[in-house]
């Protein structure tokens, strides 16, 4: 998990770094949630640990998290720098991937567990 936390730092300082002087009054609410959404998937990783569901984490949960995270810096990324109308297919697909694999996930580890 320390690796997983240590990658999202680095990709989420860079991210915010780059944005930073574009966010004007946003600077602060947009850290907090890039911790929130960096917090979400270090404890998406740590579900690697559970052995019941680690087929689940592995397959689901860990690619689920790693797309929403890659949705929301597209979707930051392109409303504050880019302004391309055409980035926004990108954080739809994304966005419906980690939706996507979030929702396999659960309905396994539900499964799982009866």
């Amino acid at each position: 998990m320390l690796m997983a936390i240590m990658i999202l730092a680095v990709v989420s300082g860079m991210v915010f770094w780059k944005l930073q002087p574009y966010l004007g009054s946003f600077q602060w609410p947009i850290l907090f949630y890039m911790c929130i959404i960096s917090a979400m998937a270090a404890l998406a990783v740590r579900t690697i640990n559970h052995p019941m569901i680690k087929k689940v984490a592995v397959t689901c949960f860990i690619p689920g998290a790693a797309l929403f995270v890659l949705s929301d810096a597209t979707l930051a990324v392109n409303k504050f720098l880019l302004h391309e109308t055409m980035v926004d297919m990108v954080v739809m697909l994304t966005y419906g991937g980690a939706q996507y694999y979030l929702v396999k996930g659960f309905s396994k580890a539900l499964q799982a567990r009866t």
